[in-house]
């Protein structure tokens, strides 16, 4: 137990430092992911995360152990996998059932929200209309769409067990922009977003309102020292100009993060898909508050030109280099990030996850790299 708190605090400190954008003793490594179900047990496969995820857990659990430099990380499966899809207002396929044993499960974006669910949204709020959503429309039973809180418990008991640093805690206030873009279809509510604007607007903010009471409840029960704030990937510069990032994206972001920074949290920005000319919005907040965690899209060398002074930066083996590239590739690569973007400020990642069939020699070549 003694050494394994010592290990955790050896761990911690190394991340605060890179968040507060000093030099660490070496760059810090976050690596997380479904890699390690089979890192920790080859003979493993996805359908064992719905069949049996305790023991799931317990062959993560022996993956990091064996990759023992790694500083952060955490359980690749938030909540019950087979309704992953829920916080999308999606269904979702798995392995086992529409999937192969060995396959990744998927989410099934079938838009089956209507204009008409503005209006039930506005009137009798966001709560009472999605748990009807999710089961009388999306066909998922209470059961799955109701937290584990058990299970979650042993979670986090099993990585603080090995000393793991936990940076990926909880989504706070939720995803509101992408749930309706996905519940909607992604046509259907770009659409929505010209046509009417402020009918979108307005239930964006019922749904805020009452997330951000659950985003208050979970940081002070809980009490992380980092959390996730993520609300509108899909509010990214790929699909929205500026002008409308303004109006339906940007607020998100603010809202959610004053009240994780208000509440002595840091935050991490999840940032998936293109944010390059979004990132200047991000300097609004206080130095060594955050982390800005691309997956890849994102020019690493403009995320460090417009925000390298006012956040730690992770970055950003691509998952495709992870799977199909070479571990000297993987090698020269991290080198590359660690001299360039750090050593200041600056934690080794994989862009997004490490997925289930990363080759481990690759993985290994990234963490080699980190600790020179």
């Amino acid at each position: 137990m003694e050494a394994t708190q010592t290990l955790f605090a050896e761990r911690m400190a190394r991340l605060k430092k890179a968040i507060a954008l000093e030099k660490p003793d070496r760059t810090p490594i976050m690596l997380s992911g479904t890699f390690f179900l089979k890192y920790g047990n080859p003979e493993a496969k996805m359908v064992d995360f719905i069949t049996r995820p305790d023991w799931a857990d317990d062959m993560v659990i022996n993956g990091y152990q064996k990759m023992a430099a790694v500083d952060a990380g955490g359980p690749p499966v938030l909540g019950r996998a087979a309704a992953t899809g829920a916080m999308w207002l999606s269904k979702t396929k798995i392995p086992g059932r529409e999937l192969p044993d060995d396959a990744f499960w998927q989410i099934d974006e079938v838009g089956l929200m209507t204009e008409e669910d503005y209006d039930t949204i506005l009137k009798i709020g966001w709560r009472k209309f999605l748990s009807d959503f999710l089961i009388s429309r999306l066909g998922y039973t209470p059961e799955q769409i109701t937290p584990d809180l058990e299970f979650n418990k042993r979670q986090d008991e099993k990585f603080k067990s090995i000393g793991l640093v936990n940076l990926l805690d909880g989504i706070g206030g939720g995803i509101p922009y992408d749930a309706l873009c996905s519940g909607r279809g992604l046509a259907k509510f770009n659409r929505d977003l010209y046509k009417r604007p402020d009918k979108v607007k307005a239930v964006l903010e019922v749904m805020v309102a009452e997330m951000v009471e659950d985003e208050i409840k979970f940081l002070r029960a809980r009490k992380p020292f980092c959390t996730v704030v993520v609300p509108c990937v899909r509010a990214n510069c790929d699909f929205l100009s500026r002008k409308m990032f303004e109006k339906f994206g940007w607020p998100l972001f603010k809202k959610f993060t004053d009240i994780a920074i208000a509440e002595g949290v840091k935050v991490l920005f999840h940032m998936d898909a293109r944010w390059d000319d979004f990132l200047d919005y991000f300097t609004d907040f206080p130095k060594g508050s955050c982390i800005f965690d691309p997956d890849s899209s994102t020019n690493i060398y403009r995320i460090k030109e417009v925000l390298g002074d006012r956040m730690c930066i992770t970055g950003d083996i691509s998952p495709a280099m992870l799977t199909v590239g070479s571990p000297d590739a993987v090698y020269k690569y991290s080198r590359k990030l660690i001299e360039e973007i750090g050593p200041y400020g600056f934690i080794l990642s994989s862009g997004c996850t490490v997925p289930c069939n990363a080759k481990p020699e690759n993985v290994e070549a990234l963490v080699a790299a980190a600790k020179g």
